[in-house]
């Protein structure tokens, strides 16, 4: 019992010691617990911290979105903007960056699409210099720019250099910067289309499609036959963004950009772009060029061609005043009395309209595919009148009787056939008023009246499908023989008028008074077409002709009445015009280079040439120093088409009548002598040969326009000669005059404004423009800006010249072959087609060229394309031989010298609605530091919603790639 008493006893104090040990325990675990909550708090802490700087990072970066974002909209709502890339230095680096350039009225306002940079203004685009392409990038606080790789850009924008640019603070409401964020916008159109591009990538057709831009020189860049490698990357990628359906039909597939990273990423990626959006634009006329209708729609030139008439020549000539003011200065020494917008106007409607009939108005005729005459003489002889004498007395006054045969010479300078039409050879030779002044004296020097009969004749021909003038041809036509009998009104009582007296004179056929210099307004020829004036001598001012003018004395009885008539006069337009004894003593007048469509305006009389040294027939005409007294022997006049600025071919030449031989018969035909060799006299075996594709001039008659580049076609009547002096030119120096005008743009050879020559020109578009013209407001290529074929422009596909890359630039002239011209001459020196540039120099030169004269606001700028030679002197790219290195051609007609920029013109754009935008934003710390990044890759494409006059009200944005980036 003790034992158990004192066990009992003990118990207490073994509870109290457990409770302890317990205790201590809870307080352990307690205080394990307290530290683990404590420290879960601070990892929650830094982990909300960590989450709320990711946020407000995320943030910044959908603001610098919303800020790029606005200004994209708002300075592309019009069809007039430029997209322009251009290089930013700063930091030590120096990085591509894109602006828009968006035109005032008179300026030009650059706004940058990076962060940082700031909107510059210039003055107006029409005054800009060419290679204005470079930029400052000026941040708004240098001094906080961080030098670092703000984006990982792929490395074909940058090779891998970092992207320097300013950043955009964001702050709280109590002003402390909390986030930052920067942009990068990225044009990709001024990428290939992957959808689009290369479907045939190795030949050009007309240029009006991107599947005939010549992708194979991105791959290929030596090619020069046609080799198709199955497994090439060109080829690789046409065949894999298409794809065949059950019914055998391919069906064209939009390209992922994941998709083109399959196909060999390094190898597309800095050409391509894939899931472009196209809207068709609006064609306005841009603004910053100071057209009086900037931002209105252009004149719809395909409209104002099937309206044809008065109404359109007006509204034409008018649009161009309005807009061009200075453009008419371009005319030189046209006459007062024409309108040369008109004349173009007209000019512009018959080359494309369906019809051969000229558009011609009382200040105005227009060029179509109708016959110029380049020739003309007469046969004549007294027909009655013993010896010498040819007067006859009847009803009691002294008369006279002229015989005259008519001759003319006709060409087709255009590539059209003349298959329908009638042209009329109206004459008015002779006085037909008593009152007028008589063409001889009586009694030394009383003038005379006298009365002619019949009424002054008309000739026509009618071409027919049968009866039709081929292209290039010249073809000579004899009319039948007409007879006048003149009155003198003198009474037979009297002496004859041409006895006893030293100066009498016989009649003096074609004046309207002996001696008068003056007064040869009223008489010579007229050329209709379809009852059309055409042409006529001495120009539209009717100045005086010296065509048919006569001496009594000179002109021989016909062989009837035992004479050895007749004899000749007669004239070439298209060569002399002037004074016989003065073309070359003032330095005023040359010959002329033989273009009969100038000579409608030319101011001076035809000057007379001698039919058996001037007279050329059937063919291309040449006038031997014989023919006309009082020019410099040196000098042979001659219808040389190689002179002409536009580069046309020689077609062959028809000897003068002197050079041939007479016939080998006898009797009568034996007799027969140069002075009597008429056209058909000479045998068809000795006729120059047609040459049907040396027509030097282009007619559509298509009824549209396929291209607006084809105002390049348009015959263009300025009237300027080169600068010379008085007597010291040949020939040679005379063509080298003209084939240069223009070409040398460090030293010009100049023009001088003459009203008695016409330039044997088209429209200088997609070539050179002359140097006098070549200035704002007076080039033809600024026409490109003021007419449209359609009242939309498809954009799909063109390239954005400002923004292209020098390799994707190239693509523009691949595979181009020059094939308007089958007599083109190339430096191997056989006619060929010229292909190119598929060699990789010369695809070089055009990109860098390109390049050198950017920015470019308008399209039409392309035409003036300009690039240094080798001594560093400029000269025109577009049209210039010396800018192909290999093979160069060494004749080619405009044609085809325009056929370059014809074929690539419409390929091209100077803006985009797509865009890569590349966007960073930063969370910063308290003490400045970043606490968070993030880095977005957004691709868009901006559409605009049009009212129901294309007018842009509001744009929209289409998400077409939106990625994160590490």
């Amino acid at each position: 019992m003790t034992l158990s008493t004192a066990h009992r006893m003990q118990m207490p104090s073994r509870k109290h010691g457990a409770s302890l040990v317990v205790t201590l325990l809870v307080i352990t675990i307690l205080t394990v617990i307290v530290i683990a909550f404590l420290q879960s708090m601070q990892v929650e802490r830094a982990t909300a911290g960590s989450y709320t700087a990711i946020y407000r990072a995320s943030l910044a970066a959908d603001a610098a979105y919303a800020d790029i974002r606005e200004t994209l909209l708002t300075n592309t709502k019009s069809d007039d903007f430029t997209v322009l890339e251009s290089q930013a230095t700063l930091a030590n680096s120096s990085f591509p960056v894109t602006f828009l350039g968006s035109p005032g009225s008179d300026t030009l306002s650059w706004i940058p699409l990076f962060s940082g940079g700031a909107t510059s203004t210039d003055s107006p685009v029409s005054s800009m210099p060419s290679g204005t392409n470079t930029f400052i990038n000026q941040v708004q606080n240098e001094t906080r720019l961080q030098a670092i790789n703000q984006f990982p850009l792929p490395d074909h924008i940058n090779d891998g250099n970092p992207v320097n640019l300013g950043w955009v603070y964001m702050e709280d409401d109590d002003g402390e910067e909390t986030s930052r964020y920067a942009f990068w916008v990225e044009d990709l159109g001024g990428y290939l289309d992957a959808d689009l591009s290369g479907d045939t990538p190795f030949i050009r057709n007309q240029g009006s499609a991107a599947a005939e831009l010549g992708i194979f020189t991105l791959f290929r860049p030596n090619e020069t036959t046609n080799s198709e490698p199955l497994d090439g990357p060109d080829v690789k990628l046409i065949n894999e963004r298409t794809v065949t359906r059950p019914d055998d039909t391919k069906l064209s597939i939009m390209l992922t950009t994941a998709t083109l990273n399959q196909i060999e990423p390094e190898v597309f990626e800095p050409y391509f772009a894939a899931g472009l959006q196209h809207f068709p634009e609006l064609a306005v006329v841009p603004r910053g060029f100071g057209y009086a209708n900037a931002q209105q729609p252009k004149k719809n030139l395909n409209t104002l061609v099937a309206q044809g008439g008065d109404e359109a020549v007006q509204e034409i000539a008018s649009w161009i005043d309005i807009n061009l003011p200075n453009f008419d200065s371009r005319k030189g020494g046209f006459p007062a009395s024409q309108s040369y917008l008109k004349t173009l106007a007209a000019n512009m409607i018959d080359y494309a309209d369906t019809d051969n009939h000229p558009t011609v108005g009382p200040d105005y005729r227009g060029v179509d595919s109708y016959p110029f005459l380049t020739q003309i003489f007469v046969q004549i002889w007294w027909v009655n009148g013993p010896g010498e004498n040819p007067w006859y007395s009847a009803d009691g006054t002294w008369r006279t009787r002229l015989s005259v045969s008519y001759h003319i010479q006709i060409w087709n300078p255009s590539n059209q056939p003349v298959d329908s039409g009638t042209l009329t050879l109206a004459l008015d030779p002779v006085p037909g008023n008593p009152g007028e002044q008589s063409a001889f004296f009586y009694d030394g020097s009383e003038v005379m009246p006298f009365y002619p009969f019949p009424e002054d004749p008309t000739f026509s021909t009618t071409f027919t499908a049968a009866n039709q003038l081929l292209p290039n041809e010249f073809r000579a036509i004899t009319y039948p023989i007409v007879e006048y009998e003149m009155d003198t009104g003198i009474n037979s009582a009297f002496p004859a008028p041409l006895t006893g007296h030293t100066n009498t004179r016989g009649p003096r056929i074609g004046t309207s008074g002996y001696g008068s210099n003056e007064n040869r307004s009223e008489h010579g020829y007229r050329i209709l077409w379809n009852g059309r004036l055409v042409d006529q001598p001495g120009g539209v001012v009717h100045s005086r002709t010296a065509l048919f003018q006569q001496n009594a004395g000179t002109i021989p009885r016909h062989p009837s009445t035992s004479g050895n008539g007749p004899t000749w006069r007669g004239t070439q337009p298209g060569l002399r015009h002037g004074f016989q004894d003065n073309i070359f003593s003032t330095g005023q007048s040359l010959p002329l280079l033989g273009d009969p469509r100038g000579t409608f305006y030319i101011s001076e009389y035809l000057a007379a040439h001698v039919y058996a040294q001037g007279a050329s027939w059937w063919g291309r005409h040449y006038v031997s120093d014989a023919s006309t007294s009082g020019i410099q022997d040196w000098f042979i006049s001659e219808a040389r088409h190689s002179t002409w600025p536009d580069g046309a071919h020689n077609s062959d030449l028809a000897f003068p009548i002197a050079s041939v031989p007479p016939p080998n018969s006898s009797g009568a035909e034996a007799t027969r002598n140069k002075n009597s060799t008429a056209p058909d006299d000479i045998p068809v075996e000795d006729r120059p040969p047609i040459s049907p594709s040396k027509a030097p001039a282009r007619i559509s008659n298509v009824g549209f326009y396929a291209s607006l580049t084809e105002l390049g076609n348009i015959h263009d009547p300025i009237q300027w000669r080169p600068q010379w002096s008085a007597g010291n030119e040949t020939i040679e120096t005379v063509e080298e005059k003209w084939l240069n005008l223009g070409a040398n743009l460090s030293n010009p050879e100049t023009m001088v404004a003459d009203a008695n020559y016409v330039v044997p020109s088209t429209l200088r578009i997609g070539r050179g423009e002359y140097a006098p013209l070549d200035q704002p407001g007076t080039r033809a290529s600024q026409l490109l800006d003021l007419f449209t074929l359609t009242p939309e422009i498809s954009v799909a596909g063109r390239i954005n010249i400002n923004t292209a890359s020098r390799n994707v630039l190239r693509t523009l002239g691949a595979g181009i072959q020059i094939t308007s011209d089958p007599n083109i001459v190339l430096e191997s020196g056989t006619p060929a087609p010229l292909t190119g540039p598929f060699e990789n120099e010369q695809a070089d030169i055009l990109a860098d060229a390109i390049i050198a004269n950017r920015p470019f606001m308008s399209t039409a700028q392309l035409s003036n394309l300009r690039i240094d030679d080798e001594e560093g002197n400029p000269q025109h790219f577009l049209g210039n031989p010396r800018t192909w290195p290999q093979n160069a051609p060494t004749r080619w007609i405009d044609i085809a010298a325009e056929e370059y920029f014809r074929k690539m013109f419409d390929l091209t754009s100077v803006r985009s609605r797509n865009f890569r935008i590349f966007v960073i934003g930063q969370a910063l710390s308290t003490d400045g530091r970043v606490a968070a990044t993030s880095r977005e890759e957004i691709q868009i494409a901006i559409r605009p919603v049009r009212d129901s006059d294309g007018n842009i009200t509001e744009q929209e944005i289409l998400l077409v790639n939106h990625k994160k980036m590490q």
